[in-house]
C-alpha cells in the first residue's frame, strides 16, 4: 500500500511540466523542485503536488530530507549557455557553472538519493546532445562518464540517462512518454 513517489528536479523547465503530468497520470505522488517559486507553485497546485523551491547546487541530502522518501528521481535541471553575444561560453565563470549544474550537482543528488533508498529506486538524468566541441557538451559528457560509479555501493539504485538530440522530434510529450517507459513497473505492488 506504499505510494509511488517521485522527485522531479527542474520541474518548471522546458520538459519538466510534461514529465510531471505524465508521472502523475501513472499514479506517482510528486515532489516538484525548481529555482523559481511562483511557476513552481502554480504547477504544483495544478497537479496536487508538493513544491520545494530549490537550487540544484545546494545540499542534496537536505533536499531529500525535505522531500521525504521517494523511489524515483528525475533530474531535468540543466544550465545551458546563453547566446554567444550575451556571454563568453568559454569564460571560466560560465564553464564552472555549466559543470556545477550539469555534472557535479546531479552526481551529488544521485548519490544522496541512492543512500536514502529502502526499496528499489531509479534515477533518470535528462540531457540534450550538443555539438561536441562546446563546454555544455563537455559538462554532459562528464556526468555520463560518472554514470557507472554513481550507484556504486547502492544496489537498490538504478540509473538511466535519457539523452536526446534537439530538433522537431524531441518535445515535452515525447520525453514524458520515454520517462513513462523507463519507470513502468517501478514500485508497483506485487499481486
Amino acid at each position: 500500500m506504499s505510494e509511488r513517489r517521485a522527485l522531479i528536479v527542474g520541474a518548471t523547465g522546458a520538459l519538466g511540466p510534461a514529465i510531471c503530468r505524465g508521472l502523475s497520470s501513472l499514479g506517482f505522488g510528486l515532489v516538484l523542485v525548481a529555482r523559481r517559486p511562483d511557476p513552481l507553485a502554480r504547477l504544483a497546485r495544478g497537479l496536487r503536488a508538493r513544491a520545494l523551491p530549490w537550487d540544484i547546487t545546494r545540499d542534496p541530502a537536505l533536499l531529500l530530507d525535505l522531500a521525504g522518501p521517494v523511489t524515483l528521481l528525475v533530474n531535468a535541471a540543466v544550465r545551458r549557455p546563453l547566446a554567444p553575444e550575451a556571454e563568453d561560453v568559454w569564460s571560466p565563470e560560465v564553464v564552472r557553472r555549466l559543470f556545477e549544474v550539469n555534472a557535479l550537482a546531479p552526481a551529488r543528488l544521485v548519490r544522496a538519493f541512492a543512500a536514502q533508498l529502502t526499496a528499489p529506486g531509479l534515477a533518470i538524468l535528462l540531457t540534450e546532445e550538443e555539438p561536441p566541441l562546446s563546454p555544455y557538451a563537455a559538462s554532459i559528457a562528464a556526468l555520463e562518464t560518472m554514470g557507472p560509479a554513481l550507484a556504486e555501493g547502492f544496489p537498490l539504485c538504478g540509473i538511466r540517462f535519457l539523452s536526446q538530440t534537439r530538433g522537431p522530434k524531441v518535445g515535452p510529450q515525447r520525453t514524458a512518454a520515454r520517462v513513462g517507459e523507463l519507470v513502468s513497473g517501478l514500485g508497483a505492488e506485487e499481486p
